[in-house]
């Protein structure tokens, strides 16, 4: 396997694109985004890079300047690599060359969504990248019926990735080695049957953990009730911890204590700009 990455070139480039776009959601390519709209971004600064393997494009991602708040920064909209090479770095190829060339053009800061239920994108956008957050957004793109997100409300989380950041340079080269979160407070828990569990709230302060499901898209497809209970136990948890000051600032999967979360986001109080 021999994978490079680029900014896109072709309107051919740009066409190919919109479709494996289409395939990695299920869907119609032009209800992800369609190519004129790609033409444009890219016309306007915005960034269409791809990953390709011996000539075949097996991802991308796209973003454009955009403002939240006073700060100027990129908001990366959309990033996919095709099935055979999810789970692989292709992903991460494409957000450190966004990174590059966000940083060439003078930005420090880049913005997305994502669902706060999904395992792998936690891992990916707040283990991998080094990402923060502490805004949620409820239901923020209404009903969409395409095969990750049908049935459940859009719940998003908005994180920013602090490009200069001691945290992100440090994962530019190795994962830092997972928290320690042995007498950690834990606001929500998996129950043994999969549901979402009492919530609990922290003392004044006190870092916490927020658990999640092992696998969010098999609870939508067979269990639909129990998925919708996890979206509104943590959309109540999420919103009121961080208007309470909470930042998200890291994602636990791998412990082996039995007492501790298989997959949650770790919680402190404090500064956003870790």
């Amino acid at each position: 396997m021999t994978i490079t990455y680029r900014s896109l070139e072709t309107i051919e480039e740009i066409e190919e694109t919109a479709s494996i776009y289409g395939t990695i959601w299920s869907a119609d390519e032009r209800e992800i985004i369609p190519p004129h709209l790609l033409i444009a971004i890219q016309h306007a600064g915005g960034l269409l890079l791809g990953a390709f393997d011996n000539g075949q494009m097996i991802g991308a991602t796209v973003s454009f300047v955009g403002l939240r708040g006073k700060t100027l920064l990129h908001w990366s909209h959309i990033t996919g690599v095709v099935p055979g090479y999810q789970g692989r770095g292709v992903g991460s190829g494409l957000k450190w060359l966004q990174r590059q060339m966000v940083l060439e053009q003078g930005l420090d800061c880049v913005a997305w969504t994502f669902d706060p239920l999904q395992r792998g994108n936690a891992r990916f956008n707040i283990r991998r990248l080094g990402c923060i957050c502490n805004q949620y957004h409820v239901n923020i793109y209404g009903q969409l019926d395409d095969e990750l997100n049908a049935g459940l409300p859009t719940d998003r989380f908005e994180v920013r990735w602090w490009l200069k950041s001691d945290r992100v340079q440090r994962r530019t080269y190795t994962l830092p080695p997972e928290p320690d979160t042995h007498n950690v407070h834990c606001t929500l828990r998996k129950l043994p049957d999969g549901r979402p569990g009492k919530i609990t709230w922290p003392g004044e302060r006190e870092p916490t953990l927020v658990e999640i499901p092992d696998d969010i898209n098999r609870l939508r497809s067979e269990r639909l009730d129990v998925a919708m209970s996890w979206r509104e136990h943590t959309r109540q948890v999420f919103t009121r911890l961080f208007a309470e000051g909470y930042t998200v600032v890291d994602f636990v999967s791998q412990n082996t204590d039995e007492s501790q979360p298989d997959y949650g986001y770790l919680l402190k109080y404090g500064e956003t700009n870790w």
